[in-house]
C-alpha cells in the first residue's frame, strides 16, 4: 500500500476494486458494521475477537473465490489465444 497516494485516491481505487470484485462487498460491510456497532461496545474483547475472526474468514473465502474466478478467466483467455495462434500458423 502506497501511503504517498492521497487518501481520497486510495478510497476511489478501493471502490473500483470492489466494483470489479463484488463478492468481497458483503464481508467487508459486515466487518465495518462490527467495528462501528454500538452493541459491540458492551461486549468483552474475546467475544469481539471471535466475530472479527469469523468475518475475516468470510473475507478470505470471498478473496479466494474472486482470485479463482479471475485465474479461470485468464486461463480460458490464454487457451483461446493459443488455439487462435495455432490456427493462424497452420497447426
Amino acid at each position: 500500500m502506497d501511503q504517498q497516494i492521497p487518501k481520497h485516491q486510495r478510497m476511489e481505487k478501493v471502490i473500483r476494486q470492489l466494483q470489479a470484485n463484488p463478492q468481497m462487498l458483503e464481508p467487508i460491510e459486515a466487518l465495518l458494521q462490527l467495528v462501528e456497532s454500538e452493541s459491540a461496545m458492551g461486549r468483552k474483547a474475546d467475544e469481539i475477537e471471535v466475530d472479527v475472526v469469523k468475518h475475516m474468514r468470510a473475507l478470505g473465502k470471498a478473496s479466494l473465490q474472486g482470485w479463482a474466478e479471475h485465474a479461470s478467466q485468464a486461463a480460458v483467455a490464454a487457451a483461446k489465444g493459443h488455439m487462435h495462434s495455432k490456427k493462424k500458423s497452420g497447426g
